[in-house]
Protein backbone atom coordinates (compact mmCIF):
# COMPACT_ATOMS: atom_id res chain seq x y z
CA UNK A 1 0.00 0.00 0.00
CA UNK A 2 3.07 2.19 -0.21
CA UNK A 3 2.21 5.67 -1.55
CA UNK A 4 -1.33 4.62 -2.57
CA UNK A 5 -3.03 7.47 -0.63
CA UNK A 6 -6.19 5.72 0.54
CA UNK A 7 -8.43 7.52 3.05
CA UNK A 8 -9.86 4.23 4.23
CA UNK A 9 -8.87 0.67 3.59
CA UNK A 10 -11.57 -1.46 1.94
CA UNK A 11 -13.68 -3.35 4.51
CA UNK A 12 -13.22 -6.53 2.49
CA UNK A 13 -9.55 -6.69 3.46
CA UNK A 14 -10.67 -8.73 6.48
CA UNK A 15 -11.58 -11.53 4.07
CA UNK A 16 -7.92 -11.95 3.06
CA UNK A 17 -7.39 -14.47 5.83
CA UNK A 18 -4.02 -15.69 4.48
CA UNK A 19 -2.47 -12.21 4.13
CA UNK A 20 0.93 -12.14 5.84
CA UNK A 21 2.31 -8.61 5.23
CA UNK A 22 0.58 -5.22 5.19
CA UNK A 23 2.38 -1.94 4.54
CA UNK A 24 0.71 1.46 4.94
CA UNK A 25 3.96 3.42 4.52
CA UNK A 26 3.56 6.85 2.99
CA UNK A 27 -0.24 6.84 3.19
CA UNK A 28 -0.79 10.18 4.98
CA UNK A 29 -4.53 10.31 4.26
CA UNK A 30 -5.37 7.19 6.25
CA UNK A 31 -6.20 8.38 9.76
CA UNK A 32 -7.80 5.21 11.17
CA UNK A 33 -7.61 1.50 10.51
CA UNK A 34 -10.77 -0.34 9.51
CA UNK A 35 -12.05 -2.87 12.07
CA UNK A 36 -11.83 -5.60 9.43
CA UNK A 37 -8.01 -5.35 9.44
CA UNK A 38 -7.96 -6.82 12.93
CA UNK A 39 -9.55 -10.01 11.61
CA UNK A 40 -6.29 -10.78 9.79
CA UNK A 41 -5.10 -13.40 12.25
CA UNK A 42 -2.43 -14.73 9.86
CA UNK A 43 -0.81 -11.31 9.45
CA UNK A 44 2.84 -11.53 10.47
CA UNK A 45 4.12 -8.03 9.69
CA UNK A 46 2.47 -4.61 9.56
CA UNK A 47 4.02 -1.24 8.78
CA UNK A 48 2.07 1.90 9.68
CA UNK A 49 4.31 4.87 9.12
CA UNK A 50 2.32 8.04 8.42
CA UNK A 51 -0.88 9.76 9.46
CA UNK A 52 -2.47 7.28 11.86
CA UNK A 53 -4.33 9.11 14.63
CA UNK A 54 -4.54 6.08 16.87
CA UNK A 55 -3.82 2.39 16.98
CA UNK A 56 -6.97 0.76 18.38
CA UNK A 57 -6.92 -1.83 21.15
CA UNK A 58 -8.27 -4.30 18.59
CA UNK A 59 -4.67 -4.85 17.42
CA UNK A 60 -4.61 -7.53 20.16
CA UNK A 61 -6.60 -9.82 17.84
CA UNK A 62 -3.70 -10.03 15.38
CA UNK A 63 -2.38 -13.13 17.11
CA UNK A 64 0.33 -13.98 14.54
CA UNK A 65 1.82 -10.49 14.32
CA UNK A 66 5.59 -10.81 14.75
CA UNK A 67 6.69 -7.40 13.45
CA UNK A 68 5.05 -4.01 13.93
CA UNK A 69 6.41 -0.67 12.75
CA UNK A 70 4.24 2.07 14.19
CA UNK A 71 3.92 5.82 13.77
CA UNK A 72 0.90 7.30 15.53
CA UNK A 73 -0.33 10.68 16.74
CA UNK A 74 -1.51 9.28 20.09
CA UNK A 75 -0.27 10.61 23.43
CA UNK A 76 -0.49 7.16 25.00
CA UNK A 77 -0.68 3.64 23.62
CA UNK A 78 -3.85 1.96 24.92
CA UNK A 79 -3.83 -0.79 27.54
CA UNK A 80 -5.06 -4.13 26.22
CA UNK A 81 -3.70 -3.46 22.73
CA UNK A 82 -0.03 -3.90 21.79
CA UNK A 83 0.67 -5.36 25.23
CA UNK A 84 -1.43 -8.42 24.34
CA UNK A 85 0.62 -9.39 21.28
CA UNK A 86 2.32 -12.48 22.69
CA UNK A 87 3.93 -13.46 19.35
CA UNK A 88 5.46 -10.10 18.49
CA UNK A 89 9.24 -10.32 18.18
CA UNK A 90 10.10 -6.87 16.82
CA UNK A 91 8.37 -3.63 17.75
CA UNK A 92 9.41 -0.32 16.22
CA UNK A 93 7.81 2.82 17.63
CA UNK A 94 9.09 5.66 15.50
CA UNK A 95 8.48 9.39 15.18
CA UNK A 96 5.39 9.39 17.38
CA UNK A 97 5.88 13.04 18.23
CA UNK A 98 2.90 13.28 20.62
CA UNK A 99 3.58 10.00 22.43
CA UNK A 100 4.24 10.64 26.12
CA UNK A 101 3.81 7.11 27.49
CA UNK A 102 3.92 3.55 26.24
CA UNK A 103 1.29 1.08 27.41
CA UNK A 104 1.78 -0.23 30.94
CA UNK A 105 0.88 -3.82 30.06
CA UNK A 106 4.08 -4.66 28.18
CA UNK A 107 4.62 -7.78 30.30
CA UNK A 108 2.35 -9.55 27.80
CA UNK A 109 5.03 -9.24 25.11
CA UNK A 110 6.55 -12.61 25.97
CA UNK A 111 8.31 -13.08 22.61
CA UNK A 112 9.61 -9.52 22.15
CA UNK A 113 13.30 -9.68 21.21
CA UNK A 114 13.85 -6.26 19.62
CA UNK A 115 12.39 -2.95 20.75
CA UNK A 116 13.27 0.23 18.88
CA UNK A 117 11.96 3.58 20.08
CA UNK A 118 13.19 6.58 18.11
CA UNK A 119 12.10 10.11 17.31
CA UNK A 120 9.46 10.17 20.06
CA UNK A 121 10.32 13.67 21.22
CA UNK A 122 7.51 13.86 23.83
CA UNK A 123 8.17 10.46 25.43
CA UNK A 124 8.59 11.08 29.17
CA UNK A 125 9.16 7.64 30.68
CA UNK A 126 9.19 3.94 30.02
CA UNK A 127 6.73 1.64 31.79
CA UNK A 128 7.87 -0.44 34.75
CA UNK A 129 6.48 -3.49 32.98
CA UNK A 130 9.50 -3.38 30.64
CA UNK A 131 11.45 -5.28 33.28
CA UNK A 132 9.22 -8.27 32.46
CA UNK A 133 10.46 -8.44 28.85
CA UNK A 134 12.52 -11.56 29.47
CA UNK A 135 13.12 -12.37 25.78
CA UNK A 136 14.41 -8.85 24.98
CA UNK A 137 17.82 -8.95 23.28
CA UNK A 138 18.00 -5.49 21.70
CA UNK A 139 16.74 -2.20 23.07
CA UNK A 140 17.42 0.90 21.01
CA UNK A 141 16.27 4.31 22.17
CA UNK A 142 17.22 7.37 20.16
CA UNK A 143 16.13 10.98 19.72
CA UNK A 144 13.69 10.94 22.65
CA UNK A 145 14.53 14.34 24.14
CA UNK A 146 12.19 14.30 27.16
CA UNK A 147 12.77 10.70 28.20
CA UNK A 148 13.65 10.30 31.87
CA UNK A 149 16.68 8.03 31.65
CA UNK A 150 16.35 7.12 35.33
CA UNK A 151 13.67 4.63 34.34
CA UNK A 152 16.34 2.77 32.40
CA UNK A 153 18.33 1.93 35.53
CA UNK A 154 16.06 -1.05 36.12
CA UNK A 155 16.62 -2.18 32.55
CA UNK A 156 20.39 -2.14 33.01
CA UNK A 157 20.01 -4.78 35.71
CA UNK A 158 18.56 -7.19 33.18
CA UNK A 159 20.86 -9.27 31.06
CA UNK A 160 20.46 -7.84 27.58
CA UNK A 161 23.07 -8.57 24.96
CA UNK A 162 23.01 -5.10 23.48
CA UNK A 163 21.75 -1.89 24.99
CA UNK A 164 22.03 1.11 22.75
CA UNK A 165 21.02 4.56 23.96
CA UNK A 166 21.32 7.72 21.98
CA UNK A 167 19.87 11.08 22.99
Amino acid sequence: MDDLELKAFPERVGALKHLRYLNFAGNAKMKRLQKSIFKLQSLQAMVISVGLEELPKDVRYMISLGFLFLVTKQKRLPEGGIGCLECIQTLVISYCENLENLCEDMQGLKSLQKLYICGCKSLISLPGSMKCLTALKELFIGDCEKLDMMTLDEEKERETRRLSLRL
